[in-house]
């Protein structure tokens, strides 16, 4: 369990550290990355929906790795 828990929460840290990343490029590209079709702006949408999937809720899965790390039980399907 105490694997599991670390696993989910270095998961939704990297996700958070990838969308910070591809928000970044898309900052940086400038206009034309706001064009249909433009491989940053596939890339900024994808990142922005997988971001929302219940499995990259970070605040849970830090919450989950804390309880765990205190001893209390963890009841999550997602662990």
């Amino acid at each position: 369990m105490e694997l599991r828990l670390r696993t989910r929460r270095d998961r939704v840290r990297a996700t958070e550290r990838a969308l910070m990343a591809v928000d970044i490029l898309f900052k940086t590209a400038g206009g034309n990355s706001l064009k249909r079709g433009n491989p940053i702006e596939r890339a900024w949408r994808d990142a922005h929906a997988g971001s929302v999937h219940v499995a990259n809720d970070v605040e849970r899965a830090l919450a989950m790795y804390g309880k765990g790390a205190f001893g209390i039980p963890v009841e999550d399907n997602l662990v």
